[in-house]
């Protein structure tokens, strides 16, 4: 799709940029960046470009589902002492982007 294209070629330039300023790279966060823009578009339909703007709101959000994953998993194995410490499992933030998302994508269809 076109827009897969797209987040080819915005790691290309990433690539391109970073080669001309002979710096060196770490292949993982690249790799994951451009994983994410790919999931980002072909998945919800959302164009971001992570390479130049790293603090989009879809990563940053990604980023609290992640921490939200590892939360779920500590007050699975540990039920008593989340509650006790009144442990939050999803972030407000996080929420709303889920429920965007989920929106956007159900009137899509």
């Amino acid at each position: 799709s076109k827009h897969i294209i797209k987040v080819g070629e915005n790691f290309e330039n990433y690539i391109a940029d970073v080669a001309e300023s002979e710096t060196e790279i770490d292949m993982k966060v690249a790799g994951g960046l451009m994983t994410l823009d790919s999931i980002a578009t072909a998945g919800f339909g959302i164009e971001i470009n992570s390479f130049k703007e790293r603090e989009n709101t879809f990563r940053v959000m990604a980023m609290t589902l992640k921490v939200f994953s590892r939360s779920l998993n500590e007050l699975i194995s540990m039920p008593k002492p989340a509650v006790a410490m009144e442990s939050r499992v999803i972030r407000p933030p996080a929420t709303f982007m889920s429920i965007s998302v989920s929106d956007s994508a159900t009137s899509a269809m």
